[in-house]
């Protein structure tokens, strides 16, 4: 078993690829690691602002990149960024040093994230249901819960004076829209932005309103539960989310939750209650500044892979499984790569014909499960 090395600047040299541009999640990460005092390598498709980075195709393959560097990396780090375009590094499961895969948008690709994150030694999943999920299909015992954060510089609380009520920072589709006007004709008038923010204004926006209202895609916790809060305005999300909201915050305490139908009562009362509506916000920013920033987030990472190479990994390597879940990711939607699919899937049927054949039949079964939830998440009030 390998553990991390010192690098010659004397914390930890990471070697972190992600489709790098900025106040994106893999420049957060970036942001983080530096802080702490390590060396990191960005490896991109990209350009972006970034001390040291090597472009590269979105094909590009680890092993051969790192024989090429002066300074070897003590850990390799993918961080999913999307930016509407295919990279997926090959050659990580024959890489020598730890790997870590950093997979965001669970919920809504948790089609290949459950079939890639067995690539990297350590795993780690934004959404706590979704991990579960996965190691319940897959028996895993390698990935963790490491949700979003928010950063103390970009999100923090600006001294710009709290002049929106209510306010909220995503996509506006129709059916939002139609939500909005109902609060609206409840007696609560949502701010949201009528063009899309940049990301540099977020923490700006969040920092005027008293009350930021969340609404998530998929029950997900998204990154607005912690930027609202360490803007220092009192995050009013969704009750029915990821299970790993409770686990981190308490209605009431330190933000508060909505089923919809109520949600217009819950805001007016807290607008009512100015001394009410402090606390709780408050208390919500204390807590994310001292325990959720992505600093703390890439401390927790660099602990756990302090561990080094797992022997899990390195058998997996070997495995048909290996060749078959990369198949898999291939072939999905987004990425559309069906000539390495078909490349892998030959491999993994060459390995373990039945055994591949057995896999298929299992990762079908799930499949319909997953179709079957989204479905059954139509029939929600959920206006997203």
């Amino acid at each position: 078993m390998q553990t991390n090395t010192p690098s010659p600047d004397g914390g930890v040299h990471v070697l972190l690829a992600t489709n790098f541009r900025e106040y994106h999640l893999g420049w957060f990460y970036y942001r983080a690691l530096r802080s702490l005092g390590h060396r990191v390598t960005v490896v991109s498709p990209l350009d972006g602002p970034a001390e040291n980075l090597i472009k590269v195709g979105t094909d590009v393959h680890i092993p051969n990149l790192i024989n090429g560097m002066t300074h070897k990396p003590d850990l390799f780090l993918f961080v999913e960024t999307s930016a509407n375009n295919r990279f997926f590094p090959r050659g990580i499961l024959e890489l020598e040093i730890p790997t870590a895969g950093y997979l965001a948008d669970n919920f809504l690709n948790f089609r290949w994230h459950k079939e890639y994150c067995a690539m990297f030694d350590y795993a780690f999943f934004c959404q706590l249901g979704r991990m579960n999920l996965a190691n319940k299909i897959h028996g895993y015992e390698h990935t963790h819960w490491l949700p979003y954060a928010a950063d103390e510089e970009v999100h923090r609380a600006f001294d710009v004076g709290r002049d929106i009520d209510v306010g909220y920072v995503g996509s506006v589709i129709p059916e939002k829209r139609r939500f909005f006007d109902q609060l609206e004709k409840n007696g609560v008038r949502v701010e949201f932005n009528k063009t899309f923010l940049n990301f540099d204004e977020i923490g700006m926006f969040n920092s005027r309103c008293k009350i930021v209202y969340n609404i998530s895609a998929r029950f997900d916790m998204n990154p607005r539960t912690f930027e609202a809060c360490l803007a220092g305005a009192l995050m009013v999300g969704q009750r029915v989310i990821d299970e790993g909201f409770y686990k981190i915050f308490t209605p009431g305490v330190n933000c508060d939750a909505h089923d919809f139908d109520d949600a217009a009562n819950i805001i007016k009362g807290y607008l009512s209650d100015p001394e009410k509506l402090a606390r709780v916000a408050l208390a919500g920013q204390k807590m994310v500044r001292e325990g959720h920033t992505y600093k703390h987030r890439a401390r927790e990472l660099l602990k756990i892979c302090a561990a080094g190479v797992t022997a899990r990994r390195l058998e997996f390597a070997e495995s048909f499984e290996a060749n078959i879940k990369m198949a898999m990711t291939y072939q999905h939607p987004h990425f559309r790569l069906r000539r390495e699919a078909r490349a892998e899937f030959k491999l993994a049927f060459k390995k373990d014909f039945l055994g591949s054949l057995a896999y298929l039949v299992r990762y079908a079964y799930w499949r319909i499960r997953e179709k079957i939830e989204r479905i059954i998440w139509g029939f929600g009030k959920r206006p997203v």
